[in-house]
């Protein structure tokens, strides 16, 4: 699946964008307000806000999310919704603890959290990169913390590799998105063969 067919197979920016103006209603901020706890401009919010901004990575979500005392799960789920479906409302309210700068845990989490699940279907980085439409070498680096800014769509392509039901896809893009910005921790890895086959088995939901 190319980048355009994915990009209108999902809510992608336009839902993140709804979602973000969803959030800074509920919370009654301004974007004058909004802008000065991430230290932006109010324009780049208004950008985001209209989806002019599209290489949307997970260290502006997580920005966005501590700005807005919400789960960055929020935001990545509403990007990875399939196209047409509600999003949800954002009850949550979750107090800020440390500067993102602080609790960002960044790349290297994420890698260790995506090798983990990758380990755990029992695949070769070659399977996931096949299934996700990704380079094995792309994988690689992602595995080992070298790419520091993920994007929401390769977070998305992932997650759908990952399992096959929209719930599971959502609750993987989820949790890589939380270890990246610390709200969660990276899971211990552990080492299992992988077998000799050359197509990967299927996801389990």
């Amino acid at each position: 699946m190319s980048d355009d067919e994915l990009t209108r197979s999902i809510g992608g920016a336009v839902a993140l964008a709804a979602m973000l103006r969803r959030v800074r209603a509920d919370r009654d901020l301004t974007y004058e307000q909004l802008a000065a706890r991430i230290y932006c401009t109010p324009a780049w919010i208004a950008a985001l806000e209209i989806a002019r901004s599209r290489d949307l990575t997970l260290a502006t979500v997580s920005l966005l999310a501590h700005a807005c005392e919400v789960s960055v799960a929020l935001f990545v789920a509403s990007f990875a919704l399939p196209a047409g479906e509600p999003l949800p409302w954002p009850r949550e309210h979750r107090a800020p603890v440390d500067p993102p700068h602080v609790r960002l845990a960044g790349p290297v989490a994420f890698g260790a959290t995506l090798r983990e699940e990758r380990l755990r279907l029992n695949w070769s980085t070659a399977a996931l990169g096949e299934r996700a439409g990704l380079h094995e070498g792309a994988v690689g680096r992602l595995e080992r913390g070298h790419v520091a800014f993920p994007t929401l769509l390769v977070v998305t392509r992932l997650a759908r590799a990952l399992a096959t039901t929209p719930s599971r896809q959502i609750a993987h893009a989820a949790q890589l998105a939380q270890t990246y910005a610390g709200e969660i921790p990276a899971p211990p890895l552990r080492r299992i063969a992988y077998p000799d086959q050359h197509e990967p088995p299927a996801a389990p939901d």
